[in-house]
């Protein structure tokens, strides 16, 4: 009982901490002492601390902030709708999957071949971020940028797998279902409403995250199935 109280008055310090680095205006500093919170425990008011930090356009470079924003989309721990922005910003800064977004943008709305739109690692890029994956998964719309690349993307893949015969076509197959189930979930807007329990807020900032009032979004019909089945 004493090591779990000790635990939490320092969960408690850690998060007071966070919060008066967000008064100051150090939001890096303010991260990673909430970060340091979630890894002690993951608290309703860490994660409503992790939350506010995202919306307030903290930066990213601390390298736990992936992790837990795939753990935020997933669970959920707020309206998913708010973390893809800084999802998205994550997702770019990979260089290949940044240059296939920024190919499908200059192109839009003119096709692109698989070649022209993905490149040599575009593809195998895409399969293996967890973090795209939780964004397709647990968010109705990801911004029209990316939109835009899904769209092309599923008349690459489409377009690829009806003209080839080559020796991965299974797998294209795979990849085309998974990005036709995106975009016809998309358009048909059937998605699941989630209600988490309304995390408590740290006064120190509960004005302004109110914005962070609970409702997950996910999107049952397009899976971790979809473009990982390409990198392997």
């Amino acid at each position: 009982m004493a090591s779990q109280g000790r635990a939490g008055r320092r969960i408690d310090a850690l998060n007071g901490l966070a919060s008066g680095l967000i008064a100051e205006g150090r939001l890096e500093d303010a991260m990673k002492a909430c970060v340091r919170s979630l890894q002690e425990k993951e608290t309703p008011d860490a994660k409503a601390l992790f939350v506010h930090l995202i919306n307030l356009g903290t930066s990213y470079s601390n390298r736990f902030v992936r992790q837990y924003l795939i753990r935020a989309l997933s669970d959920p721990w707020c309206r998913t709708g708010q973390l893809v922005p800084a999802s998205f910003a994550l997702i770019k800064s990979n260089r290949e999957v940044g240059q296939c977004i920024e190919r499908a943008v200059s192109s839009w709305p003119a096709a692109l071949s698989k070649q022209d739109l993905f490149g040599s690692e575009g593809l195998g890029a895409l399969a293996a971020d967890d973090l795209l994956d939780a964004v397709l998964e647990n968010t109705p719309a990801a911004g029209l940028d990316f939109e835009h690349f899904l769209t092309l993307a599923r008349r690459a893949l489409l377009a690829d797998a009806l003209s080839t015969q080559a020796t991965d076509k299974p797998i294209h197959r795979r990849c085309v279902s998974a990005v036709r189930l995106r975009a016809s979930a998309t358009s048909t807007s059937t998605s699941i409403t989630a209600r988490p329990k309304k995390p408590t807020v740290p006064p120190a900032f509960a004005t302004q995250s109110s914005s962070t009032s609970p409702k997950g979004h996910r999107c049952p019909a397009y899976g971790s199935r979809h473009l990982r089945a390409t990198g392997r």
